[in-house]
């Protein structure tokens, strides 16, 4: 959840943040349904969320514009239409949002904080990937959305458990066989001279590890850049874990632990895909996207 105001000049100013761990997505990649659980989940987060707005709401004298977006779990699920109607018993209407869509909007609020820079957006999620290319000024030049998630990852390939070398050299040759091809058209259009962009989860966790965050600072985060082999030594300690041990690591949230091991095999065969020996971390993102989009209409 992100609560902002617009400024006049086009600025976001944030009011308050904040995310909880549903694992949505849970069991989709193999029924094509969401669990009543993982149901569950979510609404209590969004009641938690709408009391929370309710009180910004009623200490700046002004209703909200409010929209919910629902991405990967919601495309794919057969019952997206009971999330749908869970939202909106609660007030809320919901878009399930395209690839192509949700691919536009978190470019739309990584480049609000990059203007006048060519970017390429990395964006993991529980179901999909998205990578997308561009500028502020040109918009998105180039945008897809793959069906290679952490969470759809793990329940395919991996387990939560710690992985064994084949399982993850597996993964890795999944992860190539998708999406070599795009980032080879990529390059031959010349839109990987540009400077990647990691976002969501995945790419947020590494530098909280890197730097032993007990509490999260987002102000240290967003703007920090990771090499690859900084990626690589991470991913390599993760995956030599137990799922309990993981959930100990300073800096990891314990409800992510089960599946940070596939996100981060997808982010290193990305920037190996790309070239690229650094990534910047954008805590500019697809809620910011949202906001802008907003603000627009």
């Amino acid at each position: 959840m992100l609560v902002a105001l617009m400024g006049c000049d086009g600025s976001i100013h944030e009011l308050a943040r904040g995310y909880r761990i549903c694992n949505l997505g849970q069991g989709v990649d193999a029924t094509g349904v969401l669990r009543s659980d993982a149901l569950d989940r979510v609404g209590r987060a969004l009641e938690d969320f709408r009391s929370d707005l309710a009180s910004f709401e009623r200490s700046l004298g002004q209703r909200a514009a409010v929209r919910a977006i629902a991405t990967s779990a919601a495309r794919d699920a057969r019952n997206a239409s009971q999330l749908i109607e869970l939202v909106r018993s609660l007030g809320i209407e919901l878009q399930v949002a395209s690839g192509h869509e949700e691919a536009g909007l978190c470019f739309a609020g990584v480049a609000h904080g990059f203007p006048d820079e060519a970017l390429v957006v990395i964006d993991i999620g529980g179901g999909s990937t998205e990578v997308v290319a561009g500028t502020s000024a040109s918009g998105v030049l180039s945008a897809r959305s793959f069906d290679i998630g952490c969470r759809r990852a793990t329940e395919k390939l991996l387990g939560e458990e710690a992985p064994c070398p084949a399982d993850i050299e597996r993964l890795r040759c999944w992860v190539r066989e998708q999406m070599a091809p795009h980032f080879a058209d990529l390059r031959a259009r010349g839109l990987l001279d540009a400077r990647l962009v990691g976002v969501a989860g995945t790419a947020t966790t590494v530098v909280s590890v890197r730097e032993r965050m007990r509490e999260y600072r987002s102000d240290l985060v967003h703007g920090a850049e990771v090499t690859r082999s900084e990626l690589r030594a991470i991913t390599d300690r993760l995956a030599g874990l137990s799922l309990e041990r993981r959930r100990e690591v300073v800096g990891l949230d314990p409800q992510r632990a089960g599946v940070i091991v596939a996100g981060l095999v997808i982010m290193e065969e990305c920037m190996t895909l790309a070239g690229a020996p650094r990534y910047t971390v954008s805590e500019s993102d697809v809620l910011q996207g949202i906001i802008l989009a907003v603000a627009s209409q």
